[in-house]
């Protein structure tokens, strides 16, 4: 959901707080990727299947937050 609301509100993108959330995901997940690659079991599609979902639950408060921040309308100046 994250990536086709990022689509359809490509110019929040731009405020720091989302470019932030955003990177600190991808970041996350960059990082969850090379551990299981470099991991010494052997084959690591197991360990992954095994774990993927305890990682990815700790990115979804980041998820939401980043959503509710590509959903919520710019303050208005001047008003």
């Amino acid at each position: 959901a994250v990536p086709a609301v990022a689509a359809l509100r490509f110019r929040r993108l731009r405020s720091p707080e989302v470019a932030f959330l955003g990177l600190l995901s991808a970041a996350s997940l960059a990082a969850d990727a090379l551990i299981f690659v470099f991991s010494g079991l052997q084959p690591y599609t197991a360990h992954v299947a095994s774990a993927l979902d305890r990682l990815i639950l700790h990115l979804v408060p980041v998820a939401v937050l980043l959503l509710g921040h590509l959903l919520a309308e710019p303050p208005r100046s001047g008003v």
